[in-house]
């Protein structure tokens, strides 16, 4: 995977970055709509993820763009194993965090 961060992004960043995409915490199952992410601390949330970035890749991703936004939460948040699932209906794109990925488990078999 190439290498999107320079350094882990503290958790109280990630945070502050699941609350602008409207979500109470981590821990929060609950769908929201598009129009709840508050547009206003965009900007300032990406003064702070630009210093855990590779630069190369912040002149990218890291936009006052919703859309750009929305791709620099999945990316820290895959750190986490944890992903942002989207349900589209016909009107509008509803959003949803999904549980933590478990690690991969390995079994041996033997048939003796």
């Amino acid at each position: 995977m190439r290498k999107l961060f320079r350094r882990q992004p503290p958790d109280d960043l990630l945070d502050r970055v699941v609350q602008t995409l409207g979500f109470g915490s981590l821990d929060d199952r609950c769908e929201i709509d598009y129009k709840k992410i508050r547009k206003g601390n965009i900007e300032d949330i990406l003064v702070e993820i630009y210093h855990y970035y590779t630069p190369c890749y912040a002149r990218i991703f890291l936009k006052p763009d919703i859309l750009k936004f929305m791709t620099v939460a999945r990316q820290m948040l895959r750190l986490k194993g944890i992903s942002i699932l989207r349900r589209k209906t016909s009107s509008a794109y509803f959003y949803r965090l999904g549980l933590p990925t478990a690690p991969e488990s390995h079994f041996e078999v033997s048939f003796d």
